[in-house]
């Protein structure tokens, strides 16, 4: 099922996905590849096991550290593919407040999460 699923990521989708991490980029005005030799040099990697504290502060980590990040997701892989199907599912799980849409914020987390998991970064596990 996941050879489907990966193979599901249409062009747009995937183009989605970069240009979220490259405007990211942008925005913090860091280079995307470091060339301070701590950081080079640097062995360990972010794990992000809470998607809500995830979704809060994804956007605040440098790039550098998010490339090498995992995230372990209490959700189905599925539902970052399908998230208009899966729109109560995702907003339930990351607790966003307000309406159940899909609103830009949600979208370009949905994003970054496709990203990951391209990256084969991103672990998935439903309750």
């Amino acid at each position: 099922m996941g050879n489907k699923l990966q193979n599901a990521i249409s062009d747009a989708d995937q183009s989605r996905s970069d240009q979220v991490i490259i405007d990211l980029n942008r925005a913090q005005k860091t280079p995307i590849v470091s060339t301070d030799v701590n950081i080079l040099l640097e062995e360990r990697r972010l794990v992000f096991v809470s998607v809500i504290g995830l979704y809060n502060s994804w956007k605040q980590c440098a790039t550098h550290l998010l490339f090498p990040a995992i995230v372990l997701l209490p959700m189905k892989r599925c539902w970052i593919y399908k998230p208009k199907k899966y729109t109560e599912e995702i907003v339930s799980t990351i607790g966003a407040r307000g309406n159940c849409i899909l609103n830009n914020e949600i979208k370009d987390f949905v994003a970054f999460l496709k990203w990951k998991d391209t990256q084969k970064l991103a672990f998935f596990h439903a309750r």
